[in-house]
């Protein structure tokens, strides 16, 4: 894998302006927050391991140790979602707790407070990883409903060894209160990150053409409402499950209460809990990109 971007070590910088409910004057309440997207690094090991057991893939992962190494030694496709310079806004310097719900504390570094993270991985890159293949086969095996058994089928095919096809994982996670506006920015980072793997003129042959993508894959929870709709875990998996060629879901056994607001009130509904693969093609990962930033008002 690439160590290093020899070409451009980027570092994109990013304030944001958070609304404090005070008193006093406009100046004052007002906290602008740095944030940072830098490239991957092992120093920030303890981070990634603690926002990937927020994942849904985590509690069924047999080689966490693993993929958390892959994740920060894979320099030249990634990003990682930095609050720069100190301690955690409203938070105390230094101290870490697994939280496991998606409001775990993240441990400070002097440099940076790596506060999300986001990566493409080529599922067939990595033996280290296989047993994290292994888990993506088994559970679209799985799958049974009458209305997913051909999509299965073609999942599981593209998860199979191909020398010609490469199906990239795209994995990540993020605290809750991450600005919405930045998160168009961290994929068009890691799309970038992508093209500019695929254009290295030194790199071994073989090893560039994992880089070449023709499916991204998605692993995620969603929820059903009453009315049949599908509210994604995440955002922004919406506008890239609109683009999808394939997809299976299943019931998790879950159920999470919501907040609607309706007709001037506030009430609570319950959801089912389910968890979706699907597939993108990559060439309408930019398409979807495009979709997502006009969403969020052209971020």
């Amino acid at each position: 894998m690439m160590k290093r971007k020899e070409k451009h070590k980027r570092k994109k910088k990013m304030k944001q302006k958070r609304e404090e409910d005070s008193g006093e004057e406009e100046d004052d309440d007002q906290l602008v927050v740095e944030f940072e997207l830098i490239d991957p690094c092992d120093k920030y090991m303890d981070n990634v391991r603690i926002l990937l057991r927020s994942t849904e893939l985590y509690s069924n992962l047999k080689c966490s140790e693993e993929l958390v190494k892959i994740i920060c030694d894979q320099q030249n496709i990634g990003k990682f979602l930095c609050v720069a310079n100190g301690p955690r806004v409203g938070e105390k310097e230094g101290s870490v707790e697994d939280g496991g719900d998606g409001k775990q504390d993240l441990p400070n570094n002097a440099d940076h407070n790596v506060v999300g993270f986001q990566t493409i991985i080529n599922l067939n890159q990595y033996e280290q990883i296989g047993a994290l293949k292994e888990l993506l086969l088994q559970k679209v095996k799985k799958v049974n409903t009458p209305e997913y058994v051909e999509s299965a089928k073609k999942i599981i095919s593209l998860l199979s060894p191909h020398e010609t096809t490469h199906i990239g994982l795209l994995i990540g996670h993020r605290i809750l209160n991450t600005p919405i506006t930045l998160v168009p920015l961290i994929y068009k980072n890691i799309i970038e990150d992508v093209y500019w793997s695929q254009g290295i003129e030194d790199l071994d042959k073989s090893e560039k053409m994992c880089y070449f993508f023709n499916f991204l894959l998605f692993y995620t929870k969603v929820y059903n409402n009453a009315e049949g709709e599908i509210i994604f875990a995440n955002y922004e998996e919406e506008y890239f499950f609109k683009h999808k060629t394939h997809h299976v879901m299943w019931n998790n056994n879950n159920v999470k209460q919501f907040y609607e607001f309706v007709n001037g009130k506030n009430r609570e509904v319950t959801y089912k809990e389910f968890v979706t693969i699907f597939v993108v093609p990559f060439d309408k990962v930019g398409e979807a990109l495009g979709e997502m930033q006009r969403g969020v008002g052209g971020a």
